[in-house]
Order: C-alpha cells, then structure tokens, then sequence
C-alpha cells in the first residue's frame, strides 16, 4: 500500500513537471524547475526573495478607525507546525510561489475552527478551479477535495478568469533556455574544448589513417581535466603548435552577464545584488538601496501572501503583515535619534522604541510625552506653560535619570 501511494505521488509529479515542460525553448533546451534551479542567478534571486521575507517580523492588527491596534499573535503565526519554524514555514511556502507560480498550505484547524497548523504542500501535486455554481474555488491534492477554509493559495498573476498562477519561469522560459544553454556550453567547453587548442604539424605527407591514429592517441592522453598539464611527446618530427581562442569573440561571457541581468529583472532584484561589478542605480546611500529594495523587490511578494493569509485565517477586521520596517534598521545614532524626535513630539512611547530594539518594557514607559518638560501628556493639561526649573542638585539624581530614560533607552 504504501509503495503504491508513493507511485501515485512519483506519478503526479512527473505529470506537473511534464506540463510545465511542455514548451521546449528554441535554444533546445526544455526548462523545468529543477533545471531552471541549477542557474546561479536563478538560484540566487529566489533566496534573496525568500529569505529576506521569511526572516521579517510579522504583526497582526486589528483596525478601529484610523488605527491598527496590535493583537496577539496566534500560534500558527509564530510556529505554523511542530515541525517547521516560522522562518523555515515561510521560505518554503515563498519559494514555492516564486518557482512553481503557486503556494499551497493545509489549514488544520480545531473544532472551534480556530487555525491550529500549517503545512505547504508540493505545488506540482495540486489542483485548483472554480466550483461548478462558479463562487468558490476547489482544490485537489493527493486524491482530496478540499474548500477554500481548508487550503491557503497564493498565486503569481493567473490569467484572467484563472486561479492557478503561471510560473515567472514559464514566462521566460526563453530567457531560461538560453541561459541553460550557456551554461552547458560552458561545461562542454572545459571539459572536451569548444575549439582548436592547437594543431600537429608533419613535415611529411601521413595517410588519413596516419593521421587519425596520431590525433586519436595525442586527444586520448591529453583531452580532459584531469589531464591538463601533461607532457606529450610526439615523433616522425611531428610537431604540436597550440592556438589562442578567446571565449569573448564569441561573445559566451557576454551572453552570462547578459542573462543574469534579465533573470534579476524577471523577478526583480537588483543586478548589483548578483554581480558585484555592476553599479547600483536604487538610490544615492545603503538606506536609499535597501528602501527601493523593500518597496520594488519584496512589496509585490508580500502583498500578495499578506493579503491571501488575512482572507484565509484571521477573523474579519483583523491583518496580517510582514514588518518591512525591520529591513530598514539603521545605525544605533541614526535610530536613537529617530525615536528622540518620535518621543519628543508624542508620536512614539518609550516602551514602543525600546521594543523595536529588542528591549523589555520599562515602568511607566507606556505614557506619551510633550515638548519641553517631557511630561506624560495625559497631565500636559494641568501643568504651567513655563517649563519647571530643575534645582541644579537634583539634575542627576535616580528619579530625574529615571524620567528621560526613554531618550537614552
């Protein structure tokens, strides 16, 4: 029974793979995920994504008004299955979806239907489409039919009237193909020479068959790697005379950087991020660079899986949201000057800026301040307008350091 079922699993693979391999690239070669995986810059732009998306902070909110007011986190959020971390759970699932186009998760849930887990699932083995009255959507996995209360989807850009995304691979597929196929002539290249590495002169006139053996016997015992840097010895005064080739007139190292660029813009990060020596154009500064890469790069990513997890496992009212401001932390002088004029000007309070750098909360520290006399601006109402003179003796005493320890904080 069990080898059974992991056939039918092999076999549900295979038919996703061969669907998505179904259109083969007109440099010849039939991009796949796997395939496509094996490209470093592919590689690369899918970890960049996902784990910097992964490692974010997440808050749930629930809206009054004009305000998002914090709730508790639920479990599933901080630990989405007693296998998976929240980091691990969260670089699958967007992994997934950069690859395949779709990410899918099982929702446990318990009697109450309170999410309890989550789990991704492999993207080739489900199925999704429209119920018959044409109102919700209903998916397929490992011979189940489930509802939408039971399956967490994101899709990347389905078509009109779809449900199932289309794989940014599959889209680029050309792009793909062409740079597979650099790559591999690269490969063949090193490994059996891609032109003349030089020519054997006889100073007599040797048969066709002569002078096969001689080239089969100097390429048998030369040829390869592992052979490189080998003494020949030739006789019948036959003489080796080696020939220059430069992969750049055939323009193979230009075609790689090429590529890479196109496949950092087929998901949009940044060249620089993959090639050192391209100079960035996000922004004039580091802060300027990682804001452009927040907002560009990971925005479009997080929006998505934000939006399909508020609609799929909170209650209405309430949001989840990946906190972008954790990418943005900048030096401790910058940050502290920050929260200065944030609790100055009563915007933040003390306990707010000492959570966002991983403090613990202080006595006292919830209440916000005015200007000049800093004091907690519940009482600003009742106290003169001129500010306090503090006696010159009780500037540093435990009870005044105490008042401001939320600048120095």
């Amino acid at each position: 029974m069990w080898f059974r079922r992991k056939k039918e699993v092999q076999e549900n693979i295979e038919a996703g793979l061969d669907a998505f391999a179904a259109h083969q690239s007109h440099s010849g070669v039939v991009v796949t995920p796997e395939k496509a995986l094996q490209l470093p810059a592919v590689q690369r732009c899918v970890n960049i994504i996902a784990d910097n998306i992964s490692s974010l902070p997440i808050d749930i909110t629930r809206q009054i008004g004009d305000i998002a007011e914090p709730v508790k986190t639920p479990l599933w959020a901080e630990s989405p299955n007693p296998v998976k971390s929240k980091t691990a759970f969260w670089r699958e699932f967007v992994h997934c979806l950069l690859i395949h186009g779709n990410a899918f998760a099982r929702i446990i849930r318990n009697q109450a239907g309170s999410v309890t887990a989550l789990y991704v699932l492999e993207p080739a083995m489900c199925q999704v489409e429209w119920s018959e009255d044409k109102t919700r959507p209903v998916f397929r996995y490992d011979g189940h039919e489930y509802g939408p209360a039971d399956i967490l989807h994101v899709a990347d850009s389905p078509k009109p009237g779809n449900l199932e995304g289309v794989p940014r691979l599959m889209r680029a597929r050309e792009a793909i193909g062409l740079a597979l196929a650099a790559e591999e002539f690269g490969a063949r290249f090193f490994k059996d020479g891609a032109m003349y590495s030089g020519v054997i002169s006889h100073p007599g006139t040797p048969t066709p068959e002569e002078s096969r053996i001689l080239k089969d016997g100097f390429t048998k015992k030369h040829q390869g790697l592992h052979k490189a840097h080998a003494i020949g010895v030739l006789t019948g005064g036959a003489e080796f005379k080696p020939t220059t080739g430069d992969q750049q007139s055939s323009q193979y190292l230009e075609t790689r950087e090429h590529q890479n660029r196109e496949i950092a813009n087929l998901f949009g990060v940044p060249a620089y991020m993959l090639d050192p020596k391209v100079n960035s154009s996000w922004g004039s500064g580091v802060a300027e660079q990682r804001r452009s890469f927040i907002e560009d790069t990971l925005r479009p990513w997080m929006d998505l899986v934000e939006a399909a997890v508020t609609k799929s496992l909170l209650p209405r009212g309430q949001r989840f949201r990946f906190n972008a401001d954790a990418k943005l932390r900048t030096s401790t002088q910058e940050r502290y000057e920050a929260y200065r004029t944030a609790l100055s000007a009563g915007i933040m309070t003390p306990n707010e800026a000492r959570i966002l750098e991983d403090l613990p909360p202080m006595g006292g520290g919830d209440e916000l301040y005015v200007p000049l006399n800093m004091a907690p601006a519940s009482q600003a109402v009742d106290r003169p307008q001129t500010a306090e003179r503090v006696p010159e003796g009780e500037q540093g005493s435990p009870e005044r350091r105490a008042s401001l320890s939320g600048l120095s904080a």
